[in-house]
């Protein structure tokens, strides 16, 4: 995925959905996460370059200066990752699952 942001931003939340998809009934969410783009941005900002979420940045750097970021799972290739989704309900979670971008 390629996004374009200025910069500065107020919010550099990437929210992620899963639907279900009904063929007679609306499509009810599944789940959802939220990644935090900010890092990202702010390092293309700075290095007037872009930025990939690649397996490499992810444990070089943000796991490192960001310990409680979002927790990806990187595919074998590096560059896609499975990201954590989550459906609550009354303040209990319903559904607990991953998705792959």
């Amino acid at each position: 995925m390629l996004h374009h942001f200025k910069h500065p931003n107020k919010n550099y939340d990437l929210t992620v959905q899963a639907y279900d998809r009904d063929l007679f009934t609306a499509n009810e969410l599944i789940g959802d996460a939220v990644l935090n783009l900010k890092p990202l941005i702010e390092d293309a900002s700075l290095t007037k370059a872009g930025v990939s979420l690649n397996s490499r940045y992810y444990e070089e750097y943000l796991k490192k200066k960001f310990p409680n970021y979002a927790d990806l799972t990187f595919s074998s290739d590096g560059n896609s990752f499975w990201v954590n989704l989550a459906a609550k309900e009354k303040g209990k979670v319903v559904f607990n699952g991953k998705l792959r971008l």
